[in-house]
């Protein structure tokens, strides 16, 4: 494993003790892109459900991260959010689904 390999891998790790997702997708730049050495990753974080708000839910995940020295940016939504929001063409959320990497689930 490489040195680039090692944060990534363990970003996928907190954030999966962090949330048990159903699926973690990478995208942005990382994915579609030329990521270079101020790119961030960008995961989508999908959960069968919260009550949560949408803009409270990173908060679990970014402290899972402290420390790891990497940024991130990290969206966190309901498997029906999910569907709802990319069902509707030219949204972020359309692109994630149609052309996101899965890096975590099915």
């Amino acid at each position: 494993m490489n040195s680039e390999e090692q944060p990534f891998s363990e970003i996928c790790r907190r954030l999966v003790d962090a949330y048990h997702p159903k699926r973690l997708i990478l995208f942005g730049s990382q994915v579609w892109g030329t990521p270079d050495q101020d790119s961030d990753l960008d995961i989508l974080v999908e959960v069968d459900e919260t009550d949560e708000p949408v803009w409270k839910r990173p908060r679990k995940g970014y402290k899972a991260l402290f420390g790891i020295g990497f940024p991130c940016d990290i969206l966190v939504r309901t498997s029906e959010e999910i569907e709802r929001e990319g069902a509707v063409p030219a949204t972020l959320m359309h692109k994630i689904i149609a052309d996101g990497q899965v890096i975590h689930g099915e």
